[in-house]
């Protein structure tokens, strides 16, 4: 038993709240690529791409001279900041939540581009994980630090701007702990094979709870079900809304989508290394943007990227209900909301679709072919040069934004 653990608990009271706007920062890619031009944004579509050159030096200065001090890393690795935000009509009041899912290979990486690209995470509500391996994991801890770290440097910044000190003694908030969202199925050891070794190579290591705990969090097991991720108050207190869908396990029915081949899991009770193709602690994450539609965050999509596609569709359109109406706080009707017998798209699919390799080459146009009805594609990390290729070269660069470390994507309703 951890101090700060908590289990999954049933939330499906809760509904998925449209965002009227959708911001994306990649902190970390495969990718770094500055230089390359963006799409022009169109009031048609509503969405701005930003390259990802970091002005900022780590004090958070502008810098007057551009070198290598100022410039993001690129590793093999996935994370996201992704900030959603939304209007409230009755009281025209902004609501805005931000979620990291993933943190990269390596903390001081993942820190020094936070850093870099001057991203105040201080308010952060969360870190969710995709699926147990390094290169997802690997900054957990870190980041966990850094988030502690611009909490604590927030608070003095805002006892400063009180000059009385009974009203500095009510507006201090201590750093609190940030909700890692995970499942036990992902802290396992994990192998791959390699050429060069008659056995299975260990992948690094993914933080434990008490580790995380230790770290400034609070392990939160998802389980094996959905999970709507709570939107907390001023004070950290659950409101009854849900911005952010984390996902069950992933059903497997897309024949071409195999699995991951030269994968091997632990099994403690037989001491050996056992093949694991499913991988089947992996999840994705969705937002929904108002009157557009989802957008799945999919990090390696060792499930297939077509199977993460297909099945957050049927959920939404069989199971869950998507809270359309931005003024439903209190728990009543919802008057206008996304249920069984409509249609709930997929807008957009971001992130690692695991395409690269000999192996996947042959998928490769299938994959591409069964993704057409997808208005965006954003293919990071693990997807590969050959499967971004056909993507741009079925679908166009005003459909298909290749993600690269530090640039930001912006999508509104």
């Amino acid at each position: 038993t951890h101090s700060n653990m908590t289990s999954s608990n049933n939330n499906h009271h809760l509904q998925l709240s449209a965002v009227d706007e959708v911001e994306i920062q990649f902190l970390v890619d495969n990718n770094l690529d500055d230089l390359s031009s963006t799409p022009a944004p169109t009031s048609s579509n509503n969405t701005t791409v930003q390259n990802g050159t970091s002005w900022q030096i780590q004090t958070g200065a502008m810098t007057n001279t551009f070198s290598g001090d100022c410039l993001c890393c690129a590793q093999h690795g996935f994370s996201v900041l992704i900030t959603v935000r939304r209007t409230s009509s009755s009281t025209g009041q902004e609501e805005q939540q931000q979620m990291i899912f993933d943190a990269g290979p390596y903390g001081p990486t993942l820190v020094q581009n936070i850093q870099k690209l001057n991203r105040n995470i201080s308010h952060v509500s969360g870190i969710a994980l995709s699926h147990g391996h390094f290169d997802h994991a690997g900054g957990i801890v870190d980041a966990l630090g850094e988030i502690s770290r611009q909490q604590r440097q927030q608070q003095e910044k805002d006892n400063d701007n009180n000059s009385d000190n009974e009203s500095k003694k009510e507006k201090r908030i201590m750093p609190h702990a940030i909700p890692t969202y995970m499942n036990q199925d992902q802290i396992v050891k994990r192998a791959i094979q390699v050429p060069f070794s008659p056995e299975p190579m260990p992948l690094g290591p993914v933080p434990t709870p008490d580790e995380i705990v230790n770290a400034g969090g609070t392990f939160v097991d998802t389980g094996t079900k959905e999970y709507f991720i709570p939107c907390n108050d001023i004070h950290h207190r659950p409101n009854g809304k849900s911005f952010f869908y984390l996902s069950g396990e992933i059903p497997r029915v897309t024949p071409y989508e195999t699995g991951l081949n030269y994968h091997y899991t632990y099994d403690t009770n037989e001491e050996k290394w056992k093949v694991d193709t499913l991988v089947k602690d992996e999840r994705f994450l969705a937002v929904y943007l108002k009157h557009k539609g989802l957008i799945v965050f999919s990090s390696c999509s060792h499930a297939g990227i077509v199977n993460v596609v297909k099945h957050a569709t049927d959920k939404f359109n069989a199971i869950i209900k998507v809270d359309d109406d931005h003024d439903n706080n209190n728990g009543g009707n919802v008057e206008e909301s996304l249920a069984a017998s409509m249609t709930v798209p997929v807008y957009a699919v971001v992130g690692g679709f695991h395409l690269s390799g000999r192996d996947k080459d042959p998928i490769i146009p299938d994959t591409v072919s069964d993704l057409k009805h997808v208005p965006y594609i954003v293919p990071g990390h693990c997807t590969g040069f050959r499967a971004v290729n056909a993507f741009l070269n079925a679908y166009g660069d005003d459909r298909v934004i290749p993600a690269a470390t530090g640039k930001v994507i912006t999508w509104k309703s």
